[in-house]
């Protein structure tokens, strides 16, 4: 039988893999002034652009280019978070996940 200990363990693995795939792309590709946490655990990190940048504004332009964040205002309950993304690293390959980095660094240096 299939535990619910062995399942989390399971999903607690790769998502540990993609984040650390998702980490060194970051670390590879974005441009100089933002920077990521790096979680202990969860499905997100956060990235934080330098000051100034819409993430918002950002967004639109990353759809067009078929890659997607959670822009960080709405997270912010007195309206800051407007530099910030919340990206997810839990459902995706490790294809899509270098893929998607390398759009969002790509538009990213465009903006810089």
């Amino acid at each position: 039988d299939y535990s619910n200990a062995e399942h989390v363990e399971k999903i607690r693995s790769a998502y540990g893999a993609r984040y650390a795939i998702m980490d060194e792309e970051l670390t590879k590709a974005m441009p100089e002034g933002y920077r990521w946490t790096r979680p202990d655990g969860g499905m997100f990190l956060w990235a934080t652009g330098p000051a100034g940048l819409d993430s918002l504004a950002l967004l639109r332009s990353a759809l067009g280019r078929n890659v997607a964040f959670v822009p960080g205002r709405d997270f912010f309950p007195d309206g800051t978070g407007a530099e910030c993304m919340r990206l997810n690293f839990s459902n995706s390959t490790p294809e899509r996940i270098k893929e998607g980095v390398a759009r969002l660094a790509a538009l990213c240096a465009e903006r810089a």
